[in-house]
Parts: structure tokens; C-alpha cells; sequence
């Protein structure tokens, strides 16, 4: 298997301004309620939110953004600037219950990097990034939360660390919310710093997969994804690029 295999949408945010472009697939991202700012990244460039500004992306409910009971993962680069607040990264939801989907960002209350989900719009089940601990500001953090519906879990996973896990059986609603990066859809919980690489997958990755997007902290592109990596031994195999139609071959 590639690791771009059931990819769905990745917005590396490298634009100077105005949306944020799906470099995968057509889910543009709409730039919302004030000019979202260019910024060094991660990798490439990266796109800075001002809580202050209610700034945030979006995209009209869709299929492929929304989920169910079904295997899913997120990753992206996250550096806040500020954490007076709870700050939302991705999120498709508004506050309050009733209207809860899935969630990635801080809470303010633990103190903690969480992902959320609800199975009917109103229960919630969360997991916290306790073994990172207390993030800070100015520090770029990878974050990968999953729902794994065969083991009935969601898991949150901070700089390829030790990922923390809870348990949760009754799946993921497929709501009608809006999709955002950088609030929730009422523009609660508004995020205060810088967001890039963020790709969405339909499928639980494998560890191998998640510490080589990681890649000790420098991070990969949309480019090094197209690229590619199998990921059974990813170390036996780089890309050959000197054939026309050429594939993986293994490393000298």
C-alpha cells in the first residue's frame, strides 16, 4: 500500500492569500470574515489566523469531509501563538450539543491537545494529548488523530510520540455541519497562530506511515506523498525517476 492510498483531501497552505487549495483532490477551502496572512511553514509556507480577526476556512458540508462509523485520519502542523483560550484546528461542528461532529485542537480546561467526536451530535468522547503534556506557544506541533472502527477506538498522537487512546464503540455521526480549519462553524473557539500540511485520509494510518510524514520533525509535503512510500518496509524502496513508467525499486 502508498501512503497516498484512500487520501482525501491536503491543503499544504502554501498560498500567499485568499483560499486554501485541496492540492489532492477539489475541496478548496473558502477563506472566511477577514484576509488570512502568509507565513513560513512548516514545510513550505503556512497560513496565519488571528483569533482576534474571526479568520477561518471553509467548506459546505460534503461526503468526503464528513465521516460515520468508518476508519479516518488527520494530521497537520500546528503552532499557536497564543492559548488564553481553547482553540479549535479542525472542526466540524458548532458549540453546544446537538451539532457535534469531530473536533482537533486545545481545550483549555485540561490544559491539553484533544480530538473529539460524537456518535449522535450531542454525546461526546474525547482523548487528550496527555502524554505530550502541556503544549506551548511558538513551537510547531505534528498532530495525527484517528478513529480506528474496527477497534473501536479514537487516538491522538503528538510529534510522533506515544499516541493516547480511548475507547469509543458507537462510531462518528455523518452530519450536515459545515467543514473548518481554524474555528468552530460559529466561530467559536477561534484558533490564534499558524496551520500547515493538513491532509485528511479515509483509513487508520499505520505507524510506519505516521513517523515517516513526521520525518524527525521536519515534516513532508504534498510532493513527497505523490511521490510516494510502501509502507510494509519503507526503508528497502526509493523512487526511481530515470524510466519512463518507472516504480519502486529497492534501494542499492
Amino acid at each position: 500500500m502508498a501512503i497516498i492510498d484512500n487520501l482525501v483531501a491536503y491543503y499544504s497552505l502554501d498560498e500567499a492569500s485568499g483560499n486554501a487549495i485541496d492540492a489532492h483532490g477539489a475541496l478548496d477551502l473558502t477563506e472566511t470574515s477577514g484576509t488570512i496572512d502568509a507565513a513560513s511553514g512548516k514545510v513550505g509556507g503556512a497560513r496565519d489566523i488571528e483569533a482576534g480577526d474571526t479568520e477561518r476556512f471553509v467548506h459546505a458540508d460534503h461526503a468526503d469531509l464528513s465521516v460515520g462509523d468508518i476508519d479516518f485520519t488527520f494530521i497537520g502542523w500546528v503552532l499557536f501563538e497564543s492559548l488564553g483560550g481553547s482553540r479549535a484546528v479542525i472542526a466540524k461542528q458548532i458549540a453546544g450539543a446537538g451539532t457535534r461532529e469531530y473536533e482537533i485542537g486545545y481545550d483549555s480546561g485540561a490544559n491539553r491537545l484533544r480530538f473529539s467526536v460524537s456518535p449522535d451530535g450531542t454525546a461526546q468522547t474525547d482523548v487528550d494529548a496527555g502524554n505530550l503534556g502541556a503544549p506551548a506557544t511558538a513551537t510547531w506541533y505534528f498532530i495525527v488523530a484517528w478513529h480506528d472502527a474496527v477497534n473501536d477506538q479514537i487516538a491522538i498522537q503528538v510529534n510522533n510520540g506515544t499516541p493516547d487512546t480511548a475507547a469509543h464503540s458507537t462510531g462518528v455521526i455523518n452530519g450536515t455541519n459545515s467543514f473548518f480549519l481554524g474555528a468552530r462553524s460559529n466561530n467559536a473557539n477561534p484558533h490564534d497562530g499558524l496551520l500547515d500540511e493538513i491532509g485528511l485520509w479515509k483509513r487508520v494510518l499505520t505507524s510506519d506511515e505516521r513517523t515517516w510524514l513526521y520525518n524527525a520533525g521536519a515534516g513532508r509535503s504534498y510532493a513527497d506523498i505523490v511521490a510516494g512510500m510502501v509502507t510494509a518496509k519503507p526503508w528497502l524502496y526509493r523512487r526511481h525517476t530515470h524510466t519512463v513508467g518507472a516504480g519502486f525499486v529497492r534501494a542499492a
